[in-house]
């Protein structure tokens, strides 16, 4: 939802729709848009996100390789070849 509120003050131009976006993604990662606003001096948005520790994970832990079998270096052979 997205309101556009009438202000003679200001001539600048634009569709309204940046806190709205702004809002929706925040709300997407489980947080919230905070603002405080005086009369005459302006208006402060902002809003926090969680930190994530980054998982690493190595190729070995995921990836089996089956070496009983090697692989053909002629392509009539290799073209029969099934991996599953």
């Amino acid at each position: 939802r997205f309101f556009r509120v009438e202000n003679r003050v200001h001539t600048l131009e634009g569709t309204g729709l940046g806190l709205s976006i702004v809002r929706n993604i925040i709300e997407r990662h489980h947080s919230r848009v905070n603002l405080v606003s005086e009369v005459g001096v302006g208006t402060t948005f902002w809003f926090d996100l969680e930190v994530c520790e980054e998982q690493k994970i190595t190729v070995k832990e995921h990836l089996q390789v089956d070496t009983s079998q090697t692989i053909p270096t002629d392509s009539a052979t290799a073209s029969n070849l099934s991996i599953s």
